[in-house]
């Protein structure tokens, strides 16, 4: 209850403390709200959708950034970056156990992709030709100092040029050219004498429609891209090679450096 007095100083006084009050609440609420948001969003596409299917069943997931798919044995809204489809079928208990092998192993099966996976080699045979083109990265590493009694590090930073290979002709190219080719592998699921499902990889091959019987299966990266005339993968990064930065202990620093002279310390010094 409020106070009077003659002047109404506490009239103004508890108005005002009671105004910040709630002024302050709704910042606060604001800023949770804006906290949980994005958590929100996260939990959101992580939890089971409604699926009124009776009986056991697998849901259909796509991947839109390689364009793929595959049945997996969930209710969630996405899974594993792949959003779930309208499209279903029912499952066995041995099917079952096959799909979670599938998805643990991250395995798409060959012929449920059959046009997209086509379609991949056919871009790659249209991108036979590379062309080196350069780029500037900043790279970072440290050198441990002794500064007084203990070890620290200075930070350094330099911009190097580096250099590598794309189809992009819109890149920074530096007018060097290579021919390239593409070498495909796929996945045979085999079970063991305990009936334990085991993967087993396939040689190279020029195409997919080489595979041996039994390779139904591929991951997301299904392909490597070679030298047309040795068949030897082709190298995509050169230039300057940098320690990156590497976080020691006091006592590393005491043990590996003990013996470097004192210095002072500047700027970039970081102490442990």
């Amino acid at each position: 209850m409020l106070k009077f007095d003659s002047s109404h100083k506490a009239v103004k006084e508890d108005i005002a403390t009671k105004s910040f009050r709630y002024i302050k609440r709704i910042v606060i609420g604001t800023l949770i709200v804006a906290f949980l948001s994005p958590i929100g969003v996260i939990i959101n596409n992580n939890r089971s959708m409604p699926c009124d299917i009776d009986g056991d069943h697998a849901h259909l997931y796509y991947d839109n950034n390689v364009k793929i798919e595959r049945y997996i044995d969930s209710e969630s809204r996405y899974k594993h970056g792949m959003e779930r489809l309208d499209e279903y079928r029912m499952i066995s208990e041995d099917e079952k156990d096959l799909l979670k092998f599938e998805d643990k192993n991250n395995l798409f099966r060959i012929d449920e992709n059959t046009n997209r996976l086509q379609e991949i080699e056919n871009i790659n045979k249209e991108n036979n030709k590379e062309y080196r083109y350069k780029y500037v990265e900043t790279v970072h590493w440290t050198t441990p100092i002794k500064v007084g009694k203990g070890w620290t590090v200075i930070h350094h930073y330099n911009d190097v040029d580096r250099y590598s290979w794309t189809t992009d002709k819109t890149k920074n190219l530096t007018g060097e050219e290579r021919d390239v080719s593409y070498l495909y592998y796929g996945y045979k699921i085999t079970q063991n004498e305990n009936g334990k499902y085991e993967l087993e990889k396939s040689d190279y091959v020029n195409d997919l429609s080489e595979l041996p019987e039994g390779y139904n299966y591929v991951k997301k990266d299904f392909y490597v891209v070679v030298d047309p005339i040795t068949k030897e993968e082709v190298d995509y990064e050169d230039g300057h090679e940098v320690d990156y930065e590497k976080e020691y202990t006091q006592e590393e620093l005491n043990e590996m450096f003990d013996d470097v002279e004192s210095t002072s310390g500047d700027d970039q010094v970081k102490q442990m």
